[in-house]
């Protein structure tokens, strides 16, 4: 039976030395799904740019992230461990730049 619901996008934002933790956060939020969708009628979305950013020739790699992740998010999980990432062109790091 179709339900109403509302969707939350959350985009996992992080540095590459942090892929363990950015895997452990989309199997939480998938779990969260699971045991709470229903009844809460609400769904999160993990937003992850392997999964979710389209590369494209005229974009840069954070261009696209953050045309395809960041309009899409309502909350943001920024995961650092040793290094905030490389560099954008406006920001210190693309994680930053998401932030």
């Amino acid at each position: 039976m179709a339900q109403k619901v509302t969707k939350y996008g959350v985009l996992i934002s992080s540095p590459g030395d942090v892929h363990q933790e950015r895997v452990a956060v989309r199997d939480i939020i998938s779990r969260w799904n699971l045991e709470h969708s229903a009844t809460k009628n609400v769904i999160l979305e993990a937003l992850m740019w392997e999964t979710h950013a389209q590369p494209t020739m005229d974009l840069k790699a954070q261009q696209a992230i953050n045309q395809n992740l960041l309009k899409r998010a309502d909350l943001l999980i920024a995961i650092l461990w040793s290094r905030m990432g490389t560099p954008t062109d406006k920001f210190g790091s693309g994680t930053e730049e998401e932030i």
